[in-house]
């Protein structure tokens, strides 16, 4: 697995997405809209 979505209780209050890149470790927080654009142009 490449890249997990966190949705916790801080992302729900946020209204955003974590995405964690499992390879590099880094983390993302991001709104549901750049979630999904990051998939379509990756």
């Amino acid at each position: 697995v490449k890249f997990v979505a966190i949705i916790g209780e801080e992302e729900i209050k946020l209204g955003k997405i974590t995405l964690k890149n499992m390879e590099s470790g880094e983390q993302i927080l991001m709104s549901h809209s750049s979630f999904i654009d990051y998939f379509k142009h990756n």
